[in-house]
């Protein structure tokens, strides 16, 4: 049976660095302030289907610094595995930019998890992340009562997107959207030329990469403008 996984108990070693970002996670879930130039971005399994047909479905949030994108932690508040009955307990889950991995803590006999899903680029706070689906790449054995092997034949690590994000600036171009993409936002984007900080994408007025398709690639530049253009109306 799937098993559905909540936040609360996500503290458990997840990050980069596994055990040493799990116990960041648990102090900050016990109260810790977050700074205030953290930022933070949901994403979600967008249609990611197993070879034996099942879909794994969840959503995490990834935290971090301004500028810093790649060095942040994430920490899901859904998650369901197909295959498995184990309890959040006893998973040890790893999110990076370029990889999720989901493995059981410790041993047990004829029984398992151990999830990859590896993706084509690193998710980004604007643009999907395809999963590779090289079945060398992203795959799963999961294990009771005999093991399940197998890959993925679909998916992506997608964030959820702002649902106006050419909308950042009122008529006269001061920043702070007004529910109407316009040309206050051309006349803000003006002023926004240029790589995003640290070079991260998603920046203010970074919402499509060069040729005017959105997700933005780190830089505001002309195919922002084109990408705009195609906006122009109320939210």
């Amino acid at each position: 049976m799937p098993i559905r996984m909540g936040l609360p108990e996500y503290a458990n070693r997840v990050g980069r660095t596994g055990i040493a970002r799990g116990a960041i996670a648990a102090v900050a879930l016990a109260g810790c302030v977050v700074p205030a130039d953290a930022d933070d971005v949901t994403f979600f399994l967008n249609n990611v289907i197993t070879s034996s047909g099942r879909q794994m479905t969840g959503t995490f949030v990834w935290t971090y610094d301004a500028g810093d994108f790649e060095n942040g932690t994430g920490l899901f508040a859904e998650l369901v595995v197909p295959h498995t009955s184990h309890g959040l307990s006893d998973l040890i889950v790893t999110i990076e930019p370029e990889q999720i991995e989901i493995t059981l803590d410790g041993s047990f006999h004829d029984d398992g998890v151990d999830v990859t899903l590896r993706l084509t680029q690193p998710f980004s706070p604007t643009a999907s992340a395809l999963l590779n689906l090289d079945p060398a790449e992203s795959k799963y054995s999961i294990g009771g009562n005999g093991f399940i092997e197998g890959h993925y034949l679909s998916g992506s690590i997608t964030p959820v997107m702002a649902p106006c994000p050419a909308d950042f600036a009122d008529d006269f171009g001061n920043l702070g959207g007004d529910g109407m993409v316009s040309f206050g936002d051309f006349l803000a984007m003006l002023g926004l030329i240029g790589p995003c900080p640290g070079g991260t994408p998603g920046c203010t007025g970074d919402i499509a990469d060069d040729f005017g398709n959105l997700g933005g690639d780190g830089m505001v530049s002309f195919g922002d403008f084109l990408a705009l253009l195609g906006l122009i109306g109320p939210c």
